[in-house]
């Protein structure tokens, strides 16, 4: 099992290293990544070597050049838990990729990916996520499948004054993190997959005073002395008190929020806009709302996502599609369904609702009797309920099913709403 303090020399003056995350490494990779992504990172870096609860489980990945002395490309794999339905599925988040630009275009990267996908594979990670630019991961095998920072502008004219103050709202404690969890898990119950509550790093991101450079920070709104919901605040690529999510609200809780906001930013000296900026996932009812003001929707993007062992990924998840079947009509049906991605083919064998084997087979799908077959990344998106396999086919010529089994494999992979924050 590959450990902190690995090393392999990869070309001539050129290893690859895990870090011991000495100091002597810490800077020297954070050197990297402000001269790569801006100074903005470097106390936010600092904290993550040095005070994040998880940190024991991060593994930074860096290439040093000998000769020159210096790291010239690094990555971070960053442990997290999504909730699929009620499954925790260990994760992976991959942040802090950073190549310095004289030594672009070399596939350093390629080599930390392959260092990372054998840590992923050794300690059990089922899914490895990005933010990432656009199209560059595509050739990882990595593709665009869960909803990620959906941003929408109100501007302070189109926020309506709030009546509401029987609606107190007061700066979160740490003795409010059991309330915090259950709204957020009351708020997660209408989602597919959405990031698994813990305690500890929500506490260091959002009830964190250290955070000072992005100033994130919770917010709770009470009446009749009782917590009813949260919304947190911070910077957000350089736009400041962003509200950068929110437990469920109620509509007086809304407008409450938005006035109470309005009046927060108002106070500011510096202050550079006259809108509040609100991430939100598409299809809530928060985001309707925001619209019905006026909001204008000013970004959108996804979690780049790659599965890199079906095997691994669909016995993890076989709880959840035995239930979907034992839910349906086809809760009886003895049924060997087969799917492609063109070089890996998968045998889910299912008798009467449960599971009995999902075999793996790798090569060319040579036998005419597969129930889907479509490449890789798209298939990515059929299973994780980003897209049906009809709108994938709708762009995917070589998306093929057989139209008497598509009504089972919709039960299997129902379209869904998600939504996944991160703690990085």
């Amino acid at each position: 099992m590959l450990q902190k303090g690995h090393l392999e020399k990869i070309g001539d003056n050129l290893i690859l290293r895990i870090a011991e995350e000495n100091e002597e490494e810490i800077d020297r990779i954070i050197k990297l990544n402000i001269q790569v992504h801006g100074e903005d990172l470097k106390n936010y870096m600092y904290r993550l070597f040095n005070d994040h609860p998880n940190r024991k489980d991060h593994i930074w990945f860096y290439i040093e050049d000998e000769l020159k002395d210096k790291i010239v490309s690094s990555g971070l794999l960053f442990p997290e838990i999504w909730d699929f339905e009620g499954i925790n599925i260990p994760i992976c988040e991959m942040g802090f990729v950073a190549t310095a630009e004289e030594y672009r275009d070399h596939g350093l990267f390629s080599k930390i990916n392959q260092c990372y996908e054998k840590i992923m594979q050794e300690r059990g990670y089922i899914l490895s996520v990005i933010r990432g630019v656009p199209f560059f991961y595509r050739r990882y095998g990595y593709e665009f499948a869960i909803p990620l920072d959906y941003g929408y502008k109100v501007s302070f004219d189109e926020i309506p004054e709030s009546e509401n103050y029987d609606i107190r709202i007061r700066r979160a404690l740490e003795a409010d993190i059991e309330n915090l969890e259950n709204l957020y898990n009351q708020w997660a119950e209408k989602y597919s997959i959405t990031q698994k509550f813990n305690s500890k790093p929500f506490i260091y991101k959002y009830l964190n005073d250290k955070y000072t450079e992005f100033q994130f920070r919770t917010y709770v709104l009470e009446e009749k002395k009782e917590v009813q919901a949260f919304f947190c605040v911070g910077e957000y690529f350089g736009t400041e008190n962003v509200i950068m999510l929110t437990s469920a609200l109620s509509c007086r809780q809304i407008l409450r929020m938005l006035d109470f906001w309005k009046n927060e930013c108002k106070k500011q000296n510096n202050l550079r806009e006259n809108s509040i900026l609100i991430l939100n996932p598409p299809n809530s009812e928060l985001s309707s709302f925001l619209l019905s003001l006026g909001a204008t929707i000013e970004n959108k993007w996804g979690w780049q996502i790659k599965i890199p062992n079906l095997k691994k990924f669909f016995d993890a998840i076989r709880p959840l599609m035995e239930r979907r079947i034992k839910n349906s009509i086809f809760r009886d049906m003895n049924k060997i369904i087969k799917i492609s991605t063109y070089r890996e083919n998968l045998h889910i064998c299912f008798r009467n609702g449960e599971i009995k084997q999902i075999e793996l087979r790798k090569g060319f799908p040579e036998e005419p009797d597969y129930d889907l077959k479509v490449p890789n990344s798209h298939l990515t998106q059929i299973i994780l309920g980003s897209k049906t396999i009809q709108e994938i086919k709708s762009i995917i010529t070589d998306t093929i099913y057989k139209e008497d089994w598509l009504v089972f494999m919709e039960k299997l992979f129902p379209k869904h709403d998600s939504y996944c924050y991160s703690y990085l």
